[in-house]
C-alpha cells in the first residue's frame, strides 16, 4: 500500500524512480485511482490510466510520441503535461508528481481517499 510522505500530506509515495522505464509507462493503483506513470527525458508524469474511449485501463501500455502517450487500442493521443488530446480537446486527468530521493510521490484529490 502506498504511504504518505512525511514532508507533505498531499503527496503519496507510489514507487521508486527506477521502476519507471525511460520513454515507457507503468500502471499503479492508489486507493480508488488507476494511474499511469511515465518517464520522458528523465521527467516523470502521472495521468489517469483509463482511456476515455472504452474506459479501459491501458494507457500505461501506450507508446510515447514526443511528450504524449498514444493509446495502444484506439490510437487516441494524450499530452502527458495536460492530459488533453490534440486541438485542446478533453482528455484524461493529470496529477502533480514530485521526487524525493529515489521515491516518486503523486498528489491526488483527497475526496477519493478511502482509508
Amino acid at each position: 500500500m502506498p504511504s504518505r510522505s512525511n514532508k507533505s500530506e498531499e503527496y503519496i509515495k507510489v514507487c521508486k524512480q527506477e521502476d519507471i522505464p525511460e520513454r515507457g509507462g507503468i500502471e499503479i493503483m492508489v486507493y480508488d485511482y488507476e494511474i499511469a506513470l511515465f518517464r520522458v527525458e528523465g521527467k516523470i508524469y502521472a495521468i489517469n490510466n483509463l482511456c476515455p474511449h472504452h474506459h479501459s485501463p491501458i494507457l500505461h501500455e501506450g507508446f510515447i510520441e514526443q511528450c504524449a502517450v498514444v493509446c495502444p487500442a484506439h490510437g487516441w493521443k494524450f499530452s502527458l503535461k495536460t492530459g488533453k488530446q490534440p486541438g485542446n480537446k478533453a482528455g484524461v486527468s493529470t496529477y502533480p508528481v514530485k521526487c524525493e530521493g529515489d521515491d516518486v510521490l503523486v498528489s491526488l484529490p483527497k475526496a477519493k481517499y478511502s482509508f
